[in-house]
């Protein structure tokens, strides 16, 4: 994990502290500026064992915007637009937590990998949102794998954009201003699989029906899925099962 330094945590410190506000820190009754919180991730970033610091420095990061949310002084994590900001302090923050750009692109990092090997970029940003909306993480990253072969400037024939091939029209309800921005993409994209499996009862493969297929079509036409997506289907399977191995 890539913890901000020299000038990447002055910069960083000078957009936080413009914010305002203040979060309870790891100590008991103990108040932190946002400056605080950056000396804390420097220091912790001496730490020799590297899961635990990410765990640490994420759940003080949760600790702090929560306690925003409670002062009304943000509305939520989405930010006042409705959106998973792309800019700003929560993406700011869970960027540099999970050491990932808007700007990364597999093409000129991984040529002959097909996303295998980069896939591990974003290994914490899937955790993270796997945590956030409680999707497990092995089918975050089968389907991201299926759909883009972890490539976040991905667009598909039809339009459908970045890691997680959201369609535009999707992009937009799901309030994402920047779909090719991984901690956008991966958060709302998330976002919309929980839903897909709420409204199914927890039925994975109908989930990944509708993901592929569309809700309408799946829900208009059930038990006759196009082959393509019945495909789809066992490829995102087949995904999980050798992740999990």
């Amino acid at each position: 994990m890539k913890i901000p330094s020299g000038d990447g945590v002055r910069l960083l410190r000078h957009d936080l502290t413009a914010v305002g506000g203040r979060y309870t820190g790891s100590e008991p009754g103990r108040a932190l500026s946002f400056a605080g919180i950056l000396n804390d991730m420097e220091r912790t970033g001496r730490q020799e064992n590297e899961a635990t610091l990410a765990k640490d420095v994420l759940e003080a990061m949760v600790r702090m915007i929560e306690e925003q949310v409670r002062d009304h002084r943000i509305h939520s994590l989405r930010g006042r637009s409705g959106g998973w900001p792309g800019a700003g302090l929560w993406g700011a923050a869970l960027r540099h937590v999970c050491d990932v750009s808007p700007s990364i692109n597999r093409r000129t990092e991984d040529e002959a990998g097909h996303g295998t090997a980069y896939a591990d970029r974003f290994n914490r940003l899937i955790d993270y949102s796997s945590q956030k909306h409680g999707v497990d993480a092995g089918l975050i990253r089968a389907v991201i794998r299926a759909e883009s072969g972890f490539d976040p400037r991905a667009t598909s024939s039809k339009g459908a954009m970045g890691l997680m091939q959201l369609m535009p029209e999707t992009a937009r309800d799901l309030g994402v201003d920047d779909p090719y921005d991984p901690v956008q993409n991966v958060m709302a994209g998330t976002e919309y699989l929980k839903t897909l499996l709420h409204r199914y009862n927890g039925d994975t493969n109908t989930a990944l029906a509708a993901y592929n297929w569309g809700m309408g079509n799946v829900e208009r036409n059930p038990g006759r899925l196009p082959e393509e997506t019945k495909t789809y289907i066992t490829r995102i399977t087949r995904y999980r099962d050798e992740a999990a191995v």
